[in-house]
């Protein structure tokens, strides 16, 4: 079962990878996993026991946002981070005890689906956490990236990180 818009995230991540463009296939997922949390917040306003549905899906999505993560910190910000100014610089070492947080923050909303406990304190403490990971990257990082990073440097960075995606991770399906 796939949560969010996973057509259009098919999209946008076979654009980015035909393309070479390694902020696009970091931005595909978090325009996806926003998708996820406007289908979860839907739900857990309605009947957040419907929620529990959905949870092969969002096991799924803890498999993407694991290869996400992994993806930034092993390829992509040790590439991106020379041409970036100091302030970038500043939010890519922001960004790892961020990631630390969304695991941590995923697990306990995981765990309470499958306990079958009230969602709303880790819901809520996980979709804050991974939104603001998101917004601090899209908004500090990924545009000194588009504009620093030659087209070449791109292009291989972005052949690295599908690398890292694997058989387990299925973008394509």
């Amino acid at each position: 079962m796939k949560v969010g818009a996973w057509q259009t995230y098919q999209s946008e991540f076979g654009r980015a990878a035909a393309t070479g463009d390694p902020t696009g296939l970091l931005l595909a997922d978090h325009n996806w996993i926003r998708t996820v949390f406007e289908e979860l917040t839907l739900r857990m306003t309605a009947d957040q026991s419907t929620i529990r549905e959905l949870l092969p899906g969002l096991k799924h999505m803890a498999e993407l946002l694991d290869t996400h993560i992994r993806q930034e910190e092993d390829v992509y910000f040790p590439a991106v981070r020379p041409p970036v100014s100091d302030r970038a610089r500043t939010w890519i070492a922001a960004a790892f005890p961020e990631h630390e947080v969304v695991r941590m923050t995923e697990d306990d909303f995981l765990e309470a689906i499958e306990r079958r406990r009230d969602l709303g304190t880790d819901f809520r403490s996980f979709h804050s956490a991974l939104v603001q990971h998101l917004d601090n990257e899209e908004e500090f990082i990924f545009p000194e990236v588009a504009a620093n990073l030659a087209e070449d440097a791109a292009r291989s960075l972005a052949a690295g990180m599908l690398k890292l995606s694997g058989p387990a991770v299925e973008h394509s399906q």
